[in-house]
């Protein structure tokens, strides 16, 4: 069972799309609205919504066998989601991927790029940068991603099989329309 939390609103809709289990926080109506506003990014929650947050949390977490974190903020340090006293609950053999550990990690007492492992047996990997480990997967996908993206650009000129491509322009498709910026002289923007 995956269980997941965010600031994000909009993620929760996405985290029971794919099958898990969204760990409700309370917001206030006021939260809710500016969460709605900007994304979900670049705003402080209540002390109120923090405390509740961490309660939510630290059940979840006294249960879980691996936990992954990845809140960062640009520019500042990552907030810390994960206490020793949750991680004092945890069971033996537990693992926690602090993806923010390069900016001071989500998780108490983790270090970039070490595994470190504390005296209950829970063990605490500092993952300070994925993506520079993974740049040959990465970069598949993203050539996938675009490969797939272009094909719905493109169509047969003719009813030939052998006919040349033509330009194939639907800002009907969900994914052209909203990528658009400018179509027929027009700015589109986008619908979010």
């Amino acid at each position: 069972m995956v269980e997941a939390s965010d600031l994000r609103p909009t993620a929760r809709e996405q985290v029971e799309s794919l099958g898990g289990k969204w760990l409700d926080v309370p917001m206030s109506a006021e939260e809710a609205e500016t969460a709605k506003s900007t994304g979900g990014y670049a705003w402080t929650p209540s002390e109120q919504y923090v405390k509740d947050q961490a309660a939510v949390v630290d059940k979840a977490l006294s249960n879980a066998d691996i936990v992954i974190t990845t809140a960062q903020i640009p520019g500042r340090n990552a907030p810390r989601l994960v206490h020793g006293a949750t991680l004092a609950k945890m069971k033996a053999g537990s693992v926690l991927i602090d993806m923010a550990a390069g900016t001071g990690g989500n998780v108490e007492g983790s270090v970039p790029n070490e595994t470190i492992t504390t005296d209950n047996g829970v063990r605490i990997v500092g993952a300070a940068n994925i993506p520079s480990q993974l740049a040959a997967q990465s970069s598949d996908l993203y050539a996938n991603n675009l490969v797939n993206f272009i094909t719905t650009l493109i169509a047969p000129a003719g009813d030939d099989a052998s006919a040349s491509l033509a330009l194939n322009l639907d800002m009907e498709d969900e994914i052209q329309g909203a990528l658009a910026v400018t179509h027929d002289s027009q700015v589109r923007l986008a619908k979010r």
